[in-house]
């Protein structure tokens, strides 16, 4: 027993002396390195002497095997210094192209003048003294190139003298060509000018002709009435003479009657003759003063009256008529000055034309002192004959509008001087479809 007790402690002892003998054998610790030495040797070996252990390359601090390393610097480093290829004595890492291409003193490179002819290469060293040397070549080099440039330069004037003679020579036959294109158009203008001036004069003498013959017939008849009563007074003061009296009265009265209608026809056909002398004119216009327009506005935003209408006017014999809504209306409700144009019954319906059918422009005048820095808003429009709200107006039915319910924005009316002390300037504008004129 107490022999198997001893052996078993010189195990224990054994085993635990070999764990921590300085002399035992161990494989080294670096990743692919074969030694086997001695434990007391392994840590200077791992640190110091293995081929095996990772070390910094100086250049590029990459990590590679020390046995590795030498391959890596001549083979692989980015950053390993160079010899210049001129071999001026220059270490290099990666600007080697930079060196030979600025600094290297034994790079060659071409002469400076080198645009003017010199062929010349030279290290760059040398490049001063090339200069110095060569400078009567570089001189003739310069003399020549300037006078190849002053022939060039010629050439190149007689060729532009040239091309501005041809320009020349385009510009007046296209010049020609748009004055003759304008000439026709201006004489086929005053040629449809004059036709139509005549078509009018011809419908105007028609026109006075008819009014001149009713009125006529009508004088006629009303002399015929007035003889007949004197011959029935006549017979009367045959037959009466008690009443002679009362019938001269009578009969002054009846003359004072027929003078009364002579003078209403006379002035009937002289109002006719005006209508038709104005629808020879190419503009109608009227200026419509708004005043108190915050006042109007505020009404307008609480529904106590929404428009405003103007006096009404005559354009052509036409009765026209201007609504103006402040706060606008339909689209242009609560954003938005809204107006419109309404054809309304006139005394000289009778004898238009219709439908209207005239061109509109409604104009918000800026009241800017200087009549060259104002910026009117305009807006425009001809009329359809064929719509309803331009036909002959009925006095049974209701006013018809036509125009802008977003005239100009409550924003732009107060951006420049459109709204001054309270009051608004609209310029209405009728015209001939093809006779457009405005003079603000």
């Amino acid at each position: 027993m107490e022999v198997n007790d001893l052996n078993q402690s010189v195990l224990v002892f054994r085993q635990t002396h070999l764990a921590s003998c300085r002399f035992r054998d161990v494989p080294c610790t670096n990743k692919n390195c074969p030694v086997i030495l001695k434990s007391k040797d392994l840590s200077e070996h791992v640190s110091v002497t293995c081929q095996w252990r990772i070390i910094l390359c100086e250049f590029c601090s990459e990590q590679h095997p020390k046995c590795q390393m030498e391959d890596h610097v001549r083979e692989k480093c980015k950053l390993r210094p160079l010899p210049c290829p001129y071999k001026c004595g220059a270490l290099l890492r990666d600007k080697v192209s930079n060196h030979i291409e600025n600094d290297c003193p034994l790079a060659k490179i071409p002469c400076p003048y080198a645009w003017m002819g010199c062929r010349t290469e030279v290290q760059r060293h040398q490049l001063k003294s090339h200069i110095n040397h060569a400078t009567q070549d570089h001189l003739d080099l310069a003399c020549g190139e300037l006078r190849e440039t002053q022939k060039k330069l010629k050439e190149k004037a007689i060729l532009f003298d040239r091309l501005e003679e041809r320009v020349n020579e385009r510009l007046k036959d296209k010049l020609k060509d748009i004055q003759h294109q304008h000439q026709y158009k201006v004489d086929s203008l005053q040629q449809e000018h004059q036709r139509r001036v005549g078509v009018l004069q011809k419908q105007l003498e028609q026109k006075v002709k008819t009014c001149e013959t009713k009125l006529e017939q009508k004088i006629r008849r009303e002399g015929e009435i007035f003889l007949a009563c004197m011959v029935l007074g006549l017979v009367f003061l045959t037959f009466c003479p008690m009443l002679l009296e009362d019938r001269v009265q009578n009969v002054g009265m009846v003359k004072k009657e027929l003078d009364d209608k002579f003078d209403s026809l006379n002035t009937d056909l002289s109002n006719k003759l005006l209508i038709l002398e104005v629808d020879t004119e190419e503009s109608r216009t009227l200026i419509w003063k708004i005043t108190s327009f915050e006042d109007k506005l505020r009404q307008g935003k609480n529904n106590v009256k929404r428009c405003i209408e103007s006096v009404p006017f005559y354009a052509y014999g036409y009765k026209l008529m201007l609504g103006l809504y402040p706060n606008g209306n339909g689209i242009g409700k609560n954003t938005h000055l809204s107006i419109f144009i309404a054809v309304v019954k006139g005394e000289y319906d009778a004898i238009l034309p219709w439908g209207f059918s005239k061109h509109v422009t409604f104009t918000l005048i800026d009241q800017q002192d200087n009549p060259n820095q104002r910026q009117n808003v305009s807006s425009e429009f001809t009329a359809d004959p064929n719509k309803k709200v331009f036909e002959k107006p009925v006095e049974q039915e209701g006013r018809s509008w036509f125009g802008f319910p977003k005239f100009v924005s409550h924003n732009h009316l107060r951006t420049r001087s459109f709204l001054v002390d309270d009051t608004l300037f609209i310029k209405v504008q009728v015209d001939s479809p093809k006779a457009y004129t405005s003079w603000f």
